[in-house]
């Protein structure tokens, strides 16, 4: 009889090879001024890794979508 639990498999899901080891928040008026402050960040230059800067969504742009 075959098991119903999950198997593992070897390596990661398409699109899921990023690890989030930490995060912050920095509210700034534009996106270069987060690049900015980013850099800062002592993982910053490490090749492969460093720093991501995205955008956090906030109710008015949810708003704006829904209509």
């Amino acid at each position: 009889m075959r098991s119903r639990r999950p198997r593992p498999r070897g390596g990661t899901p398409a699109g899921e090879a990023d690890v989030v080891a930490g995060c912050c928040l920095v509210d700034v008026a534009d996106q270069a001024r987060a690049a900015e402050i980013a850099a800062r960040f002592p993982e910053a230059p490490v090749d492969g890794g460093g720093v991501r800067v995205t955008r956090v969504r906030t109710q008015d742009d949810f708003d704006a979508t829904m209509g």
